[in-house]
């Protein structure tokens, strides 16, 4: 069975039945619920269900790549109708369903010194127009790193400095493997990872 990035931030979203998400999203309430009653309001599950992931992720740790929607090369979302306040980019509210406790950091408009990186250097669009989405490709880290990041130059994940280290995809956002492991393998697969 095919990974589903969708059938995934679902899950996220539902949490479990002891601890279910919840996440602040302004002043302490939470502007953006599971569900809605009549429809109309935005909430996690139509945010999720509007995603249209245009490459095919084999497992968790691959891209997931949506057409980015804004000029810098970021794929935008708007929360509700609050103004430009609840404008976020998508990245950010996968990464809080995947680490609700960092809700506050990921925040950057009450905290600038730390920025959210893709350590899988797609986070913005490139020539395709796709940009990562994948919560567990970015990590709270200084704007340094952060720009240190962007198009790892180490070649591969077991010279990379940065902790944790970067991940290597290919042009579809697959993984590659041998690129992305922490220790130094001889490449077996077609076509080679190096």
């Amino acid at each position: 069975m095919p990974f589903d990035p969708k059938h995934h931030l679902k899950s996220l979203a539902r949490g479990s039945k002891e601890q279910p998400f919840v996440a602040a999203m302004e002043d302490g309430q939470l502007k953006m619920p599971l569900y809605s009653a009549d429809g109309r309001r935005r909430t996690w599950f139509k945010t999720i269900d509007a995603l249209t992931v245009q490459n095919s992720p084999q497992s968790i740790d691959d891209c997931w790549l949506v057409r980015s929607n804004l000029p810098d090369g970021y794929v935008g979302v708007k929360l509700s109708a609050d103004g430009s306040k609840n404008k976020w980019h998508l990245h950010q509210l996968t990464h809080i369903l995947a680490h609700p406790h960092q809700w506050h950091t990921v925040n950057t408009r009450s905290n600038r010194t730390l920025f959210l990186a893709h350590r899988c250097s797609r986070g913005k669009a490139k020539h395709d127009g796709l940009a990562c989405i994948n919560p567990y490709h970015t990590e709270l880290t200084t704007q340094k790193t952060n720009e240190d990041h962007k198009g790892c130059r180490y070649g591969a994940a077991y010279l990379c400095p940065h902790q944790p280290r970067c991940i290597f995809t290919n042009k579809h956002g697959l993984i590659v493997p041998c690129r992305s492991s922490n220790e130094p393998m001889i490449c077996t697969h077609t076509p080679p990872c190096y």
